[in-house]
């Protein structure tokens, strides 16, 4: 507890009232309360910021506790996580990894990086991910043979760089899924697959399609991608079966609306039963079934 009321104490971006507002949730996890703790305040007053505070000194003073952060619509929920997932990068408090959002894929907007806390897309990028990576590394291996055509065997300009590209692009994908969806127990190079990943960004910014030459001017950022590849591997096999429970294994703070808050899918993330922050308009909730006296 002395961490994380330091954690807090110590942020200048809190007020008073938020501070103390963090620490009444604390108590919630060490205390049987009567009611819920209540955050009032009109916009702009920074009750988003406050949860994402009080999320990330919950999760340091109780690595363990799970949170179910609930709103009433989609739009909602996602103005936490997106403050949540930047304060958590800030700070390093909490990995991608331990941040999921449930939802219906048709009306998630996926930008500004939900689309690395997304379950529906981080179940996509863990599928067949060694066999993808090992498929990268061999890639980067022949990345600078022809692609040959013809009866003369000449190189094909487009076929090469068709192929350089599509590696490439793959790569990245490779990449984000192991800095951003795994944990320690499956990788601990989440440095190294991000450095990775810009380096491979770079290149295909740099990159035109309809290239005149077989010439690479950037031809460092692939010296360097492949400089990184032989510490970038994974501790375990990823097997199809035990995607669902890899993911469920790694999160800390569940995202979703009120309405797919009781679905099965969310049940799995939970080891024991969460700590409940509901933002809902004007007012923030926090509440632990676990210790609270009332139904509420």
């Amino acid at each position: 507890m002395l961490i994380s009321t330091r954690f807090s104490s110590d942020n200048r971006a809190l007020n008073y009232s938020q501070k103390m507002a963090i620490h009444s949730a604390l108590r919630t996890l060490v205390t049987p309360l009567k009611h819920p703790v209540l955050i009032h305040g009109p916009p702009g007053t920074g009750k988003t910021h406050t949860l994402s505070s009080m999320i990330l000194t919950i999760s340091v003073a109780h690595p363990t506790q799970t949170i179910h952060v609930v709103a009433p619509s989609n739009a909602a929920v996602r103005e936490v996580a997106i403050r949540l997932l930047r304060d958590s990068r800030k700070t390093g408090i909490l990995h991608t990894s331990q941040l999921c959002l449930f939802g219906n894929a048709e009306n998630v907007d996926i930008a500004d990086g939900i689309d690395h806390i997304f379950y529906n897309l981080r179940y996509e990028r863990l599928i067949n991910l060694d066999i993808r990576l090992a498929q990268f590394k061999q890639n980067m291996d022949g990345f600078h043979l022809y692609m040959e055509t013809g009866i003369d065997n000449q190189p094909s300009i487009t076929k090469t760089w068709d192929w350089r590209i599509g590696a490439i692009t793959q790569g990245v994908k490779v990449m984000l899924a192991i800095a951003t969806d795994l944990s320690e127990e499956y990788a601990s190079c989440h440095r190294e697959a991000e450095q990775c990943m810009s380096l491979l960004k770079q290149w295909l910014s740099h990159c035109m399609p309809r290239t005149d030459s077989l010439s690479d001017l950037h031809d460092n950022l692939i010296i360097e991608t492949r400089s990184l590849l032989p510490v970038i591997r994974l501790k375990r096999p990823l097997r199809g079966e035990d995607l669902d429970a890899v993911i469920h294994s790694a999160t800390k703070v569940v995202f979703s609306t009120v309405n797919s808050a009781g679905g099965g899918s969310l049940k799995a993330s939970f080891k024991k039963r969460p700590l409940v922050i509901l933002d809902e308009g004007n007012l923030g909730l926090v509440c632990n079934p676990e210790r609270s006296r009332s139904s509420t």
